[in-house]
């Protein structure tokens, strides 16, 4: 049986953010995918190992006490 590959349209759509937030999580390492020229391809089971962790990681700050 062969995985489902998702590109990075489709991947976002599924995690429900924006594509340029999948980018961000690619280039921070949060999420993993094999990059195939200048195209990313993302297989169910990274997609699924980046839910598992929670999301990766979040950052929070408090804008009152800048």
């Amino acid at each position: 049986m062969n995985p489902k590959i998702y590109n990075a349209k489709e991947a976002a759509a599924y995690l429900r953010i924006n594509k340029v937030t999948l980018y961000n999580l690619v280039e921070q390492g949060q999420i993993q995918c094999v990059k195939i020229g200048r195209i990313y391809r993302f297989s169910e089971e990274q997609i699924a190992e980046f839910i598992d962790r929670g999301g990766g990681e979040t950052h929070v700050t408090n804008m009152k006490e800048k």
